[in-house]
């Protein structure tokens, strides 16, 4: 049996799969918890495997790759699209090998015509390096997009490099879906995600690795008529430019090698790394200059719960040990800004240790989770164990910021 020595049930791992999401950031992503398994973890197979299988909708035949063969007899199916695909037991159909041929991710003209293929009638797809833009939205704001993303990538891989990070170029060409308006985004997003996801801007899926966004410029007079009406409409929406350049920096981390998919990825170092780049710079046609730059929101929204008193003084171990405080709705504004108040500290004061503690997550191995102890420790071998000086030391860095 294939990787037969990962001792875990996909039962399980399927019941236990969820999706983050926040008011406040708009963004969502799919994720897997607290799986058991050993750490030899076999590396995918790169012969090519057909599958039929059951899903609870339709019978579908993928070809791809297995990643995990569990005990049980389930997969861990990822396709020439890069959706990996959580297949029990009992609805695995069929699976063969392809007959001398080795995993080949789609081409870019292979991947647009099945996500044309998929979206039906009014949809084109565009390359832009290495993303594939799929919208029914027009070539106006499929470029507009494209740039934007293009420079935000070139930015993120300049930041990175300087400090000697594992960054890779990715395996996969990215998908990003542009939807018209927000009635198609949201059928979408019900569909692949759940309802809060559907209320959002956009968000990236760990599981299917896309990006889904919709024409934040439509109006009333229709869609923007060239890229400068494109650009006069998105200098009025720049909060939500910001969701879009957020939700493309995951796709970007998980596909360049600092987050590996279906690993133990923190919610505060995915998402604390997000919003470090979220700050719009439509102005700047070289590269994001404001990277890095305060990312005002978070600072308001941090300082305002600070001057509340409600902060509590074990705060920051809360915010490491689990990802719970970013799944409540009561408590998920003030653990973004807390995650982003924790990154840009650490970024700016403690560069060095952070970027080695970036690099242990990136080569942690997929379905191996910590407990809320484990985390504590994780964190306290990189950042050590005050962490009443961490703390001030955090705050006093963010009372220096003009709001």
């Amino acid at each position: 049996m294939m990787n037969g020595d990962v001792l875990f049930n996909v039962t399980d791992l399927s019941r236990r799969e969820f999706l983050r999401g926040s008011a406040t950031a708009l963004c969502s992503t799919s994720l897997l918890t607290q799986i058991s398994a050993q750490d030899n973890i076999a590396q995918p197979a790169q012969a090519l495997e057909r599958v039929k299988f059951q899903t609870d909708k339709n019978e579908r035949t993928e070809e791809g790759r297995v990643l995990i063969e569990a005990q049980d007899g389930g997969i861990i199916f990822e396709g020439r699209d890069s959706r990996l695909w959580t297949i029990l037991p009992e609805n695995l159909v069929e699976r063969q090998s392809v007959d001398g041929m080795k995993f080949v991710p789609y081409s870019a003209r292979q991947l647009g015509d099945r996500m044309k293929l998929e979206f039906g009638t009014g949809y084109a797809c565009w390359e832009y390096g290495p993303l594939v833009i799929c919208t029914n939205a027009g070539k106006n704001y499929a470029d507009w997009c494209g740039e934007l993303f293009s420079r935000l990538q070139s930015s993120f891989e300049k930041f990175w490099r300087r400090d000697n990070l594992p960054l890779k170029e990715p395996e996969f060409l990215l998908p990003v879906c542009l939807f018209a308006n927000r009635r198609q985004f949201a059928e979408y997003a019900l569909a692949d995600a759940d309802a809060s996801t559907a209320a959002s801007y956009g968000y990236y899926s760990v599981k299917t690795n896309r990006t889904a966004m919709f024409d934040i410029t439509a109006d009333e007079s229709g869609a923007a008529r060239s890229i400068a009406d494109v650009n006069r409409r998105m200098a009025k929406s720049l909060s939500n430019v910001a969701t879009m350049v957020h939700e493309a920096t995951h796709q970007f981390a998980f596909n360049g090698g600092l987050h590996q998919r279906y690993a133990d990825n923190p919610l505060w170092l995915m998402e604390g790394m997000a919003m470090f780049f979220e700050v719009p710079d439509l102005k700047n046609k070289s590269g994001w200059a404001s990277v890095g730059q305060p990312n005002k929101m978070r600072v308001a929204v941090f300082a305002d719960w600070f001057k509340s008193g409600q902060r509590a003084e074990n705060s920051l171990k809360t915010l490491i040990q689990d990802d719970t405080r970013f799944l409540d709705a009561d408590t998920a504004g003030a653990a973004y800004a807390e995650a982003w108040s924790l990154t840009y500290y650490l970024i700016k004061r403690r560069r060095e240790e952070y970027t080695v503690y970036l690099k242990h997550v990136a080569e942690k191995p997929i379905l191996k989770y910590l407990t809320p102890a484990e985390r504590i420790l994780e964190f306290e071998k990189f950042f050590g164990e005050d962490w009443a000086q961490l703390d001030d030391e955090m705050v006093t860095l963010l009372k220096r910021i003009r709001r």
